[in-house]
């Protein structure tokens, strides 16, 4: 399985590609690497002569905003720098419109003190660019914590077939942004010593939170402060800044796309709060594509959140 960046969508997806011709000789000479062996390829030798010869390079196929960002820290011109395996013209431009909106570099591309600051952390910039706002805005604490969640692969809500985190977990959702939901259930699973959530969940977000604050032990990471509305504009905020260029807009059959994008096709996830209602437009957090071998992309936004367009500016 492997990650896909496709610019039209403007969306990584995993998919599982058909195996190159390389590869098939690769696997083959393995069979034999000690002593005379057997190899069973899966696949008609007809579907074999029409595959590739070898692998797309990953940098191609990858969102490359990360690597922009670092090239643009170090003072390079990346439409002329000499990439080994050069992106499409529309890639750069896509990654320099991120980093525009997420603030790290200017209106004419150059890198901003933001955009240092963020280049010589050890983050993908968009939890780089939350951690700089969640300093300023005094709650890291509850931002690290976020991270560590959206890092993750499970969430805290352990929902069944056919039940929502609306459905099960309505006293803990915010109408507006999954982040507080998330933060939420974290607290309600504090006070319930994990009972009615995954624990699996909470330990691996402990993990991921504790790399962020680094020196802190699992047993330092209890509830959070949502006392005041300060509080939750600063956390909701600090997310924000991170996804700045991450909307999502629903079209006339009730999928989303990101702004800018061409295909539509994003669905919201049963763990969102945001599941089967009917905004016209989100700050989309965290999205999960997937697409199975002969069979269609599904993807599903998480993570959602409202946003005044004024503030975030």
């Amino acid at each position: 399985k492997k990650m896909f960046y496709d610019p039209k969508q403007r969306l990584s997806t995993l998919v599982t590609p058909p195996q190159t011709k390389g590869n098939y000789v690769k696997r083959k000479g393995r069979s034999g690497r000690t002593e005379d062996g057997h190899f069973f390829a899966l696949y008609t030798e007809a579907e074999l002569a029409s595959r590739a010869e070898h692998e797309v390079p990953e940098f191609i196929q990858s969102d490359i905003t990360p690597d922009i960002l670092w090239l643009k820290s170090a003072g390079k011109d990346i439409y002329t720098y000499d990439f080994k395996d050069k992106p499409m013209k529309e890639v750069l431009d896509q990654a320099v419109e991120s980093l525009q909106k997420l603030g790290a570099l200017d209106s004419e591309g150059n890198i901003t003190p933001i955009g240092k600051e963020m280049a010589d952390m050890d983050e993908d910039p968009q939890y780089a660019r939350m951690l700089i706002e969640a300093k300023k805005r005094n709650c890291t604490n509850e931002v690290a914590l976020v991270i560590g969640a959206l890092k993750t692969n499970n969430s805290i809500f352990e929902l069944s077939r056919g039940e929502t985190v609306v459905s099960k977990y309505a006293e803990l959702v915010d109408p507006s942004s999954d982040v507080i939901t998330f933060l939420k259930g974290w607290n309600a699973s504090v006070s319930s010593n994990g009972e009615g959530f995954n624990k699996e969940a909470i330990e691996s977000i402990k993990k991921e939170r504790n790399k962020l604050k680094r020196g802190s032990s699992s047993a330092d990471v209890v509830g959070v402060s949502l006392e005041t509305k300060e509080q939750v504009d600063a956390i909701n905020l600090s997310i924000a800044s991170g996804i700045a260029d991450k909307k999502i807009l629903r079209d006339s059959g009730g999928v989303y796309k990101y702004d800018g994008a061409i295909y539509t096709g994003i669905k919201i996830d049963k763990k969102s709060g945001f599941y089967n209602k009917s905004d016209s437009e989100a700050l989309s957090i965290k999205v999960n594509s997937n697409k199975k071998p002969g069979g269609d992309v599904e993807s599903y936004s998480e993570w959602n959140m409202k946003f005044d367009k004024d503030q975030l500016i």
